[in-house]
């Protein structure tokens, strides 16, 4: 059984990548020359477990005090009723990826494999009928589209916004019209001018979010449809394509959440032919077999198969050895880091409750972010590293005291770490956060202590966790 087949049907792949949530996923093929898009159809360096006075004494440090709780990585205030939700990813990088929801038109020649597209119409994002206004479900639908590519591109210094007017100069900004188009039928899910960001960048890349709901509707039709002898493509008689249209448009209003998922991800791919990414595509013997790596059960490359809704990271193709992230890095720059790998005299913690709790992103695969704190009393505390929802970091974290390992939170079934650990009153602690080691394994994160669980007698009585 192929490995799409098993994906389809939830049948588990070995590997060691692990998912955030399963939903419905669909292979796609895609015409590609000098234009990209997805048609209908179709490690890391552990650090020594010895840590030193020194790492205390550092000045450049990131100092956890007793009340510092950061904002989160994805605060923003609530859109007007019927207004587009403004968001940054990233305010101030020096370059931009323009999710443009309300609207564009192509005023360049732009020829194509599929016909001149010189003129292109994109309609505002709109899912009930009333363009004139944005609902409050679609305006939900946006912040989560936008919360997916946010953090795909989090690891470099590009601002995923909804609000932009400047300019889309050369290796400037990157217009992603998302819509409807005057030209479903020509286009695909997808369209993208391979390298457009730094040749071509006036051109935008084109998600047809009409196009994504059917094939995912398709996809959740595909039991019903083979029952009926509906599924074959080419079904002879008007009647029976309508019966089969009927069917698939009946499943249309049953896939929002996984369709929402698709039109991030594919954003983030056709923006990744953009900045000069190619497919990741499955090989057998030295033979393409699928140009759209559907990955694993639970991962799929985000240069592959861009409708499946599971976890989706940058990868290396195996085959056609591009570094992903060191093409993006090139094109966008690498985002500064910051937490700072040193450390230095930790701040004396609170009597009681949430010790701490900060925000962060792993932007290298060597990045390690690190925090320093006190406890006053003995006791076992929490220790938690949360990865947000459509997050690409699969985390770990090692807990220090001077000279000391005293445990480590490094489970390769999920993408989150928590651990309990008896610490002693008095004595500083170093919590350093890091990616796994997979490559394309980064991204946002929390990180919280929180003391003390139990009380605590004479440290003797109380084993360690």
């Amino acid at each position: 059984m192929s490995r799409a087949v098993k994906k389809l049907l939830g049948i588990p792949h070995q590997g060691n990548q692990v998912g955030r949530r399963r939903g419905l996923s669909l292979e796609s093929l895609e015409d590609r020359r000098m234009f990209a898009g997805d048609s209908v159809e179709a490690v890391l360096e552990d650090y020594g477990t010895e840590v030193t006075d020194e790492w205390f004494a550092s000045e450049a440090v990131w100092q956890v005090g007793a009340v510092d709780h950061a904002i989160g990585l994805f605060s923003h205030p609530p859109a007007m009723p019927g207004e587009l939700p403004v968001l940054h990813s990233n305010l101030g990088a020096s370059r931009t990826i323009y999710l443009n929801f309300t609207g564009n038109k192509v005023a360049e020649e732009w020829n194509t494999e599929r016909g001149d597209l010189s003129g292109l119409v994109t309609y505002a994002f709109d899912t009930d009928g009333d363009p004139s206004q944005f609902s409050v479900n679609e305006q939900y639908m946006i912040r989560q589209i936008w919360e997916i590519v946010a953090e795909d591109y989090a690891p470099f210094d590009v601002d995923v916004t909804t609000d932009y007017a400047g300019p889309f100069g050369n290796g400037q900004a990157l217009n992603v019209a998302i819509g409807g188009t005057d030209r479903d039928q020509l286009l695909s899910t997808g369209i993208a001018r391979a390298d457009g960001f730094s040749n071509f960048s006036t051109l935008p890349s084109v998600v047809v979010t009409t196009n994504v709901r059917y094939q995912m509707a398709y996809s959740a039709a595909t039991p019903e449809l083979k029952s009926r002898g509906l599924y074959d493509r080419d079904l002879g008689t008007s009647e029976l394509k309508a019966q089969k249209d009927e069917i698939i448009r009946r499943y249309m209003d049953l896939v929002e959440w996984e369709t929402m998922v698709a039109i991030g991800n594919t954003v983030s791919h056709e923006s990744g032919h953009a900045f000069g990414l190619v497919h990741h595509e499955n090989f057998v013997e030295g033979t393409p077999h699928t140009e759209y790596s559907v990955g694993t059960v639970t991962w799929t490359p985000i240069m592959g198969s861009n409708l499946s809704t599971d976890r989706h990271t940058w990868s290396y193709p195996d085959v056609t050895f591009q570094d992903q992230l060191e093409v993006l890095a090139d094109d966008l720059g690498a985002r500064t880091d910051d937490h700072p790998d040193a450390y230095a005299t930790p701040l004396i913690a609170a009597d009681s409750g949430l010790l701490f709790e900060q925000s962060g992103i792993i932007t290298t695969m060597d990045d390690a972010d690190a925090f320093s704190f006190r406890v006053q009393y003995d006791g076992i505390y929490h220790v938690a590293v949360n990865v947000p929802q459509f997050g690409n970091l699969d985390s770990r974290f090692e807990l220090y005291s001077p000279g000391d390992l005293v445990g480590a939170g490094n489970n390769f079934d999920q993408l989150s770490e928590t651990g309990q650990f008896l610490l002693e009153a008095g004595k500083d602690y170093l919590l350093v956060v890091k990616s796994n080691g997979v490559y394309g394994d980064l991204g946002r994160y929390t990180v919280s202590v929180t003391w003390p669980i139990l009380e605590t007698g004479p440290l003797a009585e109380i084993p360690l966790i």
